[in-house]
Parts: C-alpha cells; structure tokens; sequence
C-alpha cells in the first residue's frame, strides 16, 4: 500500500459502448469525478450516463473511489474480485490493475492501471472544472435507462404483478427465500402468469440495453430503483 500518494500514479481509460476516452491521469491533490456534465475532468457524454457516476478522491494512503448515488457499481482486481458495490459505496484503491463497470444500458467501464510514478507515459492529468449555468434538470427524466417512465409502456395487470414480485424493494425489505411464491400469493395471481410477466419484461428491456439484464433481481433493481418506473403505487392493495 502507498504511504504517499505522491509517489503513484493511476492511469484511466473510459470505455463507453464502442468509443474509448484516455488514457489520463488522476490528480494527486484533488478530487476528479467521472460523468455526463462538463464540470466532470473525466466527462462521458452519452445520454444513458448519470451527471455524476462516481469520484476519485486521493488521500495519503492512495485512491478511495466513491461510487455516485444512482447507480450500482462491479469492480474487479487482484484485490477485489467481481464484486457489487450500492450506489455511494467507498472503494479504496491499491496499486494493481482495476475494472470498474455501472449499470447503465450502455457498456460503461473505467480501466484503472495503478502504478509507481515513475513508470508510464506523460499524459494529460484531468481536473473538474466549475460546473455550468444551466436550467434544473427535469426529475421526470430518470437517468441509468433508455425506459424510462411511460417509454416502457407498462399495463396495468404487468404494474400489479412487478409490484408484488419486488415489494421488497419498494418497501426496503429482505428479498424473501421464494420470491415468485410470495409475489403470486400477494398478486394472487398464479406462479406461471408472475414468471411469464417478469421473463416478458426483461426481454423487452434488454432490446434497448448494451449489457444485458440476466436476473431477476437485477431486473427489480434496474425497474425500482434506476429506472423508477415500479414503486409504491404499483404495491398490491392490502385488501386484495
């Protein structure tokens, strides 16, 4: 581990869908984000990117990596490997070669090569800059998905079952031990019409997605939670 940061240097190079930005240099004496607005150093300027996907803060025991605060981070190393981090998570980096990937419906990978000073090329060194003037963003325009809100085109019998099935998340609870049981008793629909719902609905999102959604976990967190296109409205009525 680094007792100066001084003494390292971390070469980064952005991979978004097929265009690649970089390498560059991370500062030694300031903080350096990665996102879609121009006041980020590392600016990726892609629709499906959030303003901010995560920021690199050097401190004297080297790089910690704070993930931004919408979207789900895999990270992999030599000394963390393929690993999921929630949205704010904190990273510390160590000398090695990293990946780092966000969910987003685009491929969104940073490619960290952590090295002593004196080793590599010359290149730039990036820096935030003031963030612009601008009008408020619209809160109805999600960021992290191409389906947002009405473009997902949702009905009414698919809103009851996807809010039974992730409940949970809405609610913040454990995901429970048979999640398509619980869903079909909460919807009182059957286990055969709940899996033909959720199968039917990853299918359509991962039509509009560079990296594919594999899961049905991960569908709950991309509809609820980066896409906010399921939540308390669409919760079962108790009564029912």
């Amino acid at each position: 581990m680094a007792d100066d940061v001084n003494q390292w240097r971390v070469e980064v190079t952005l991979q978004v869908g097929y265009d690649s930005y970089g390498p560059f240099l991370l500062p030694v004496d300031e903080p350096v984000s990665v996102g879609r607005t121009e006041q980020n150093g590392l600016r990726i300027n892609h629709p499906a990117v959030s303003r901010k996907l995560a920021t690199f803060v050097p401190t004297p025991r080297g790089w910690i990596l704070e993930n931004g605060k919408r979207t789900r981070m895999r990270v992999d190393s030599p000394f963390v490997i393929d690993a999921s981090f929630a949205p704010g998570a904190h990273v510390l980096l160590q000398p090695a070669d990293w990946t780092l990937a966000w969910d987003l419906d685009v491929l969104a990978e940073a490619i960290l090569k952590y090295r002593r000073s004196g080793h590599g090329e010359p290149y730039a060194t990036v820096r935030d800059g003031a963030p612009p003037e601008e009008p408020p963003v619209d809160r109805q325009q999600f960021i992290g998905t191409a389906l947002a809100g009405d473009q997902l085109n949702l009905t009414a019998l698919q809103r009851h079952r996807l809010g039974a099935l992730f409940a949970y998340l809405i609610e913040g609870r454990p995901q429970p031990d048979q999640l398509i049981q619980t869903a079909a008793k909460l919807s009182g629909d059957s286990i055969s019409q709940i899996n033909g719902t959720w199968v039917k609905v990853m299918e359509y999102v991962n039509r509009h997605r560079d990296v594919p959604i594999g899961r049905i976990e991960d569908l709950g967190y991309h509809l609820v939670e980066v896409a906010g296109v399921i939540g308390p409205d669409d919760l079962p009525d108790s009564e029912g």
